[in-house]
């Protein structure tokens, strides 16, 4: 029964819940007319959720009953603004640019344009020559597009030299631009008649007319003689009194054993006695300096020892295809001899056979001579071009040393001859170039160059000008002043070296005594070894600001030089660079110099003060020794060393400062400076060399900056007594 009970609850129940869902959510009332009782239905019970509005739809909330799942849309709320993150692209002058809007809420994305930019330009011009138009290059800034604009060629800018007519070339006018160097030859002349004299060839009947202005040889005339033999419109002899002629021992032919004569023009016969005169003999002409010219016959075989030695009068001289030998000494110290022309037959040339010709400039060893001895050729210094044979297996020792202008050797020997090599005597030790074809060697305007692999090279000069300006540049090119070029040249007062020129060489101007003036351009880096040694007149120099070093010796014994600036390009100066320049009182060192080569300042009595920069590391030997009117020296502070003898009886320094580089003093590096009464030395000294102070007699304070204890440390050699009896203040704080 009572389970009856509980499953009739149990449906009433679940009838009530079924009849509340019917009733309305305003709670209206059911009006069903035909119900008996009047009875309300159940609520809903509402689930909310609301969906937020965005800004591509309206938000609401969805009323959803939890009893019957009806369910209801209420409180529409309207959609929502974009909001807008922009990225920009930004326009060039070659694509447009534009902003990139993209919603933070939905994501929609919007491009809007921006338009190209304009070329921002930047102009590049390369300026128009005569020989290629010029162009501005516009480069944008912005995209880096690039346009060129091309400029009209310039006009010529002609300058001209005229180069007169001779009788052996036209003249003209050569135009060079002085924008481009482009060289035209216009206004050609024609060649000069001849001007004919009669002072060259000799015949026994005829002289020979002979053109004063090139020696071209005209016409003959017969010979009009004196009771002398010599012709009285020539001048030339036809025999000559005085010439001594010995027969051989039997009497088969002659030779010529000595002259007695004045005449300075000589013809040797050949015949005496009715024999040939074969031999010109040992010392025939020895001395006989006012000989000038001599005629040596077709009969003679062979040229003596010491034959024409000391002739230094002696010009020329033709030795004739009969010749086979030319003896030891032959033309020993003839000077003046400026022309050799030795015949087809000659074999051999003896030892110091040509020795001291120094006015000798050009030689052809003919290829009939096998052998060249020793010293044959020494001291020929004027001698700039050789042509050696192709028979010549040997050359002697030192046969062409000391011929500092030999810059040309043509060889056709099988030796194997190198340019700057000692071997083969000397011969190509000056050398620029060794070859064997025809010479290089080129006369412009009296300034003679050489140009080998590209180079030019000014070698020498056959002016007789006094005062020289230097070619501005030669075929439009700069070039180098080679070693030796002005060497010996006394007469030269005044140089003007251009800005063309790169490098001065070794020996230069060297022994230019009565040079005075000097101007160096400003490309030359290099000044060579003893370029201007011995140059006793020159009194100042500029060095400009491109030179880099200065060789040794370079201005040693330019005893009238009284001031010198070394400018900071220059790195070292060399050793005994301005040795005895007895007149120097001023010196300024550049601060680049590293190093203060051994007796750089040797003996410059008038120099007064040194300032020793900071640069340099080293003082040489005897760079200041005999600097006698030096009173003070300042030692830079890296300078690790001072040579021995670095300021050797320098008597006149009273007091010296020393950098707090030095580790070492070398020996007698002060001796003798007897005026000396204070030193400053620096504790990283660590010895001071044997008599380093040795007769410093004045030598009172000498300011150590280390302790007593450090002193004690330092090794002090022999003969210092004027230093460690010297007042010592130890700890001392040099002024700044």
């Amino acid at each position: 029964m009572k389970r009856v009970i509980h499953i009739l609850v149990l449906i009433i129940a679940v009838a009530c819940a079924f009849t509340a869902c019917n009733k309305t959510p305003d709670n209206s009332s059911n009006t069903n007319e035909n119900q008996s009782n009047t009875n309300t239905t159940c609520e809903h019970v509402w689930e909310t959720v609301t969906t937020a509005p965005t800004c591509t739809s309206e938000g609401y909330d969805t009323k959803t009953c939890t009893i019957c799942k009806e369910s209801v849309e209420t409180n529409k709320t309207e959609k929502l603004e974009h909001i807008w993150e922009t990225v920009t692209t930004a326009p060039t002058c070659t694509s447009e640019g534009y902003d990139t809007k993209t919603c933070t809420i939905c994501k929609e994305s919007v491009e809007i344009e921006i338009k190209k930019l304009e070329h921002v330009w930047e102009t590049v011009t390369t300026a128009p020559t005569c020989t290629s138009e010029g162009y501005d290059t516009k480069t944008c800034t912005i995209c880096k597009e690039s346009v060129e604009i091309e400029i009209e060629k310039l006009e010529h800018v002609w300058e001209t030299v005229t180069t007169d007519p001779t009788c052996t070339s036209e003249g003209y006018d050569t135009m060079t631009c002085t924008l481009c160097d482009e060289v035209v030859q216009t206004n050609v002349v024609e060649k000069l008649e001849h001007n004919y004299d009669t002072t060259y060839a000799i015949d026994d009947d005829y002289h020979w007319h002979t053109c004063k202005d090139c020696n071209t040889i005209g016409g003959k005339e017969l010979h009009t003689l004196d009771d002398g033999g010599v012709c009285t419109v020539c001048d030339l002899p036809i025999t000559t009194p005085g010439v001594i002629y010995e027969l051989s021992a039997d009497n088969s032919y002659a030779i010529v054993t000595g002259y007695t004569g004045t005449a300075t023009k000589v013809k040797i016969a050949e015949e005496y006695n009715g024999v040939p005169v074969k031999s010109i003999g040992d010392w025939a002409f020895y001395y006989c300096s006012s000989l000038t010219y001599v005629v040596i016959p077709d009969s003679v075989t062979s040229i003596a020892d010491s034959a024409f030695s000391c002739c230094d009068g002696l010009t020329s001289v033709v030795i004739p295809d009969s010749v086979t030998s030319i003896g030891d000494y032959a033309f020993y110290y003839c000077s003046s001899l400026t022309s050799v022309v030795i015949g087809d037959s000659v074999t051999s040339i003896g030892d110091w056979a040509f020795i001291g010709c120094s006015s000798l400039t050009s030689v052809v060893i003919p290829d009939s001579v096998t052998s060249i001895g020793d010293v044959a050729f020494d001291g020929c210094s004027s001698l700039t071009s050789l042509v050696i044979g192709n028979s010549v297996t040997s050359i002697g020792k030192g046969a062409f040393d000391g011929c500092n202008k030999l810059i040309e050797v043509i060889n056709k020997s099988a030796l194997n001859i190198t340019a700057g090599s000692s071997d083969y005597g000397y011969v190509a030790y000056n050398a620029i170039e060794v070859h064997n074809s025809e010479s290089k060697i080129v006369n412009y305007n009296d300034y003679l160059f050489y140009t080998s692999e590209g180079v030019n090279h000014l070698f020498g000069y056959i002016g007789d000008s006094t005062e020289l300006a230097l070619p501005d540049n030669y075929n439009g090119e700069s070039y180098d002043i080679w070693a030796h070029a002005f060497s010996g040249c006394s007469s030269l007062t005044s140089v003007v070296i251009p800005d063309s020129v790169t490098s001065i060489g070794n020996y230069a101007f060297y022994y230019c005594s009565s040079l005075t003036s000097l101007v160096i351009g400003n490309s030359v880096t290099s000044i060579g070894a003893a370029a201007f040694r011995g140059c006793s007149s020159l009194t100042s120099v500029v060095i400009p600001d491109s030179v880099t070093s200065i060789g040794d010796v370079a201005f040693d014994g330019c005893s009238s030089l009284t001031s010198v600036v070394i400018p900071d390009s220059v790195t070292s100066i060399g050793n005994s660079t301005f040795s005895d320049c007895s007149s120097l009182t001023s010196v300024v060192i550049g601060d680049s110099v590293t190093s203060i080569g051994r007796g750089a300042f040797f003996s410059c009595s008038n120099l007064t003060s040194v300032v020793i920069p900071d640069s340099v590391t080293s003082i040489g030997y005897c760079a200041f020794q005999y600097c006698y009117s030096l009173t003070s020296v300042v030692i830079g502070d890296s300078v690790t060393s001072i040579g021995e003898n670095a300021f050797f009886s320098s008597s006149n320094l009273t007091s010296v400062v020393i950098g707090n580089s030095v580790t070492r003093i070398g020996a007698a590096a002060f001796y003798g400076c007897s005026s000396l009464t204070s030193v400053v030395i620096p504790d990283s000294v660590t010895s001071i060399g044997d008599g380093a102070f040795y007769d410093c007699s004045s030598l009172i304070d000498v300011y150590y900056t280390g302790s007593a204890e450090e002193w004690a440390e330092i090794t002090i050699d022999f003969d210092n007594e004027n230093l460690t009896n010297a007042t010592i203040h130890y700890n001392y704080i040099p002024e700044e």
